[in-house]
């Protein structure tokens, strides 16, 4: 019954995850659709960035100088969720290796890449 509960919590977290990259967003629009959520608006070396955390989960998005997302960091300190996170992205984007992937769909195409930093964990980024 755990193993099912850990498997229903991390598909939850994985289809939330990979729908949450919201490039082309604005600012205004991405707090709107947030405000349930712990976010944050912070500076990050200069670019302003909305930090969302749901789910143990946090997504920060960076704005450009008109306020609309072009890059999404999904940070995720969990290992079991990662490799979750990266079977799902096996299957419904185009692999570029192990650890990048290619998202097209009907308005632009999205590059999606996982690293690991030291103090923080695994961080995909989509842009």
């Amino acid at each position: 019954m755990k193993r099912f509960i850990v498997f229903l919590i991390t598909l939850c977290v994985c289809l939330t995850v990979s729908s949450q990259a919201r490039l082309g967003s604005t600012l205004k629009e991405l707090k709107t659709e947030f405000s349930a959520y712990d976010t944050k608006y912070i500076i990050i070396e200069g670019i302003p960035s909305l930090s969302v955390i749901y789910m143990n989960v946090e997504v920060l998005y960076y704005f450009d100088k008109k306020g609309v997302c072009y890059q999404t960091s999904i940070v995720a300190d969990n290992f079991t969720l990662v490799n979750n996170i990266i079977n799902i992205y096996n299957k419904q984007y185009i692999i570029k290796s192990r650890v990048s992937w290619i998202m097209i769909d009907s308005f632009r195409t999205v590059h999606i890449h996982l690293y690991h930093l030291a103090g923080v964990g695994y961080v995909f980024i989509w842009k």
